[in-house]
């Protein structure tokens, strides 16, 4: 699989069209996958992935007490997938992986009304605010891990 490394003086032309100047947002310099390579080319999807750290007396409650607003995510006709995983580590820390379809199922959640709600009913459970890492990626699924491939899948 070959990795090339988006067209530099095109990001940096339309960074400097949306009035960006200095180092690219995150978003704007990821990495994309060669056309030779993915046969899943077109909208750019968004992927993210958050930690949040959890107040110690509410760590075993967080599915629930996260409950509505994760189903809500789920039902919007953009999300790809929107998943939760405990540390392993820190009993206290969730880590939500989630995907939209592309940049404007992106905005429609966070402009949507069970977002909204969110900002308002999560942080009162949480120790600090979540750390994130948002990207674009040319890619609208899961790709395989070679290197630990399942003989007879299926």
């Amino acid at each position: 699989m070959t990795i090339v490394r988006p067209e530099a003086s095109e990001r940096h032309h339309q960074a400097a069209a949306a009035g960006i100047t200095g180092p690219l947002p995150a978003r704007m310099t990821g990495w994309g996958w060669d056309s030779g390579t993915c046969d899943r080319m077109g909208e750019l999807m968004i992927f993210i992935t958050a930690k949040f750290k959890v107040k110690p007396e509410y760590a075993d409650n967080w599915p629930q007490i996260s409950a509505e607003f994760t189903q809500a995510t789920l039902d919007e006709p953009g999300c790809l997938w929107f998943d939760w995983s405990r540390s392993v580590k820190d009993r206290q820390e969730y880590v939500l992986v989630e995907a939209f379809r592309d940049g404007a199922a992106g905005a429609a959640h966070v402009q949507s009304e069970h977002f909204k709600k969110a900002q308002q009913t999560l942080p009162p459970y949480l120790v600090q605010t979540p750390k994130i890492i948002n990207f674009e990626i040319q890619q609208d699924d899961w790709s395989e891990l070679g290197e630990l491939a399942v003989t007879g899948d299926g």
